[in-house]
């Protein structure tokens, strides 16, 4: 079934990091949200089809932004729009007291699908995506607070709204999240200050399924009004970002609009710290005795922190070698290094990716990271990562899952930059695991 073609119908019923480069930014100020919103910024022709022609700088980035960014993009916008007319049906479902058996478990696989693609999209937040105040009201983890979502569960309970613009913290996927799969529907919040929540809690276990479901589908509305905002900054039929990547109307030169697209891609840094060494105890910021920090873990109440590791992964390698099948031909930075004599790094690159790909696929459908980390040892791997003589197979697969993670970060970060004479992020610190 194609389901892209009920979205016109579903939207009609429902009427409802900095850098170096920045240095070469045309006007101060780019990264505010407004500046992304042009009404109409059309490819020339020349620009169309960057593909059946020969390999340059721009072309790469034309088909990039086009090919997989906006792609990702639209996307995600498709996918918050099911998710949020799927809301809709669980909360009609629950005020009429049906079984909502299927219709919870349908919602709870549309927020997963819309997770992942938001992962997808995060795999190089350029453009829109690099300020935070586009990004975070998507998702904002780790900055999620569970006290404060039911504080607004039971505010938007008893007025049927919020009093204020509501923070990053309330709000977006992570939010949601919460909402959807956290099981005991008892606020997380201290009894002697957070009366409000405490007060919700002692409601009975439907009328607070129903309460959540209320602010689940406002969330829900907002989140399809951030992703079409996206959708629109990079839509080659509205603002079209892809073309300013490569106009000289934000970036001065190609170099550094490609600078640009390297920064982003380095969110793969944060993926290997926040979202893993961290966890698993591989990182300074882990103080636990065990060694062991499984409550840092990404995606704690769904269980899906291996599953987007994989979509920001896949992502990542469709960015790079600039074609979503590895068997399609199209302008990445795989070509740029064969240009610039470097062939040798891309299949490294390759080899990595291949490895944390098919790792983090094999490690999800054995349990979630969090439990896998209750029977993991960090101390031979951290031993391996910094030196020491440790067999890899004697490793255990997260370990090694990680190790491709970190190989591809260092690829990446040291040698693409270097080869390709482009720098990191101003102030980026590397690796600290």
């Amino acid at each position: 079934m194609k389901t892209w073609r009920l979205l016109p119908l579903i939207t009609i019923l429902l009427t409802l990091s900095c850098s170096d480069y920045q240095s070469e930014l045309q006007a101060p100020g780019a990264g505010d949200g407004p500046d992304f919103l042009i009404t109409n910024n059309p490819f020339p022709e020349e620009m169309k089809n960057p593909n059946s022609k020969p390999f340059t700088e721009e072309r790469m980035l034309l088909n990039i932004g086009v090919n997989i960014i906006y792609k990702n993009v639209h996307d995600l916008s498709l996918q918050a729009e099911l998710l949020q007319s799927q809301a809709i049906n669980y909360c009609a479902d629950l005020d009429d007291g049906a079984d909502t058996t299927k219709s919870a478990a349908t919602l709870r696989d549309l927020w997963k699908s819309t997770m992942l693609a938001y992962h997808a999209v995060n795999a190089a937040p350029v453009g829109p995506m690099s300020d935070k105040n586009w990004s975070d009201n998507l998702y904002s983890w780790p900055l999620i607070s569970p006290c404060l979502i039911d504080e607004q569960v039971s505010e938007f309970a008893q007025n049927g709204k919020v009093s204020a613009e509501l923070l990053v913290n309330v709000k977006g996927l992570g939010a949601l999240e919460y909402l959807l799969f956290e099981p005991t529907l008892v606020p997380k919040c201290n009894p002697f200050l957070n009366k409000k929540a405490v007060a919700w809690g002692k409601k009975p276990l439907e009328q607070k399924k129903k309460d959540r479901c209320h602010y689940a589908r406002f969330l829900a509305d907002d989140i399809v009004k951030a992703a079409r905002r996206l959708d629109d900054a990079w839509s080659p039929e509205k603002s079209n970002f892809t073309k300013t990547l490569v106009d000289g109307t934000r970036y001065k030169s190609i170099k550094s609009a490609v600078n640009a697209l390297t920064d982003a891609m380095l969110e793969l840094e944060a993926l290997k710290d926040d979202k893993l060494a961290k966890p698993l105890g591989l990182h300074e910021d882990c103080k636990n005795a065990d060694k062991r920090c499984p409550e840092m873990a990404e995606h704690l109440w769904s269980g899906i922190a291996l599953e987007a590791v994989n979509a920001q992964l896949k992502s990542l390698r469709s960015l790079f070698f600039g074609s979503f099948s590895p068997t399609e031909k199209a302008h990445g930075f795989d070509d740029f290094l064969a240009r610039e004599g470097h062939p040798e790094i891309t299949e490294q690159m390759k080899a990595a990716l291949t490895g944390a790909i098919s790792g983090s696929a094999q490690l999800s459908q054995q349990n979630t990271l969090q439990k896998l980390i209750g029977d993991f040892d960090s101390v031979p791997c951290y031993n391996s990562i910094h030196g020491a003589t440790v067999l890899d197979s004697t490793l255990p697969p997260l370990c090694l899952f990680y190790k491709d993670i970190r190989t591809a970060n260092l690829l990446l970060r040291d040698d693409i930059l270097l080869l390709l004479e482009l720098t990191a992020p101003a102030g980026f610190q590397g690796d600290t695991d």
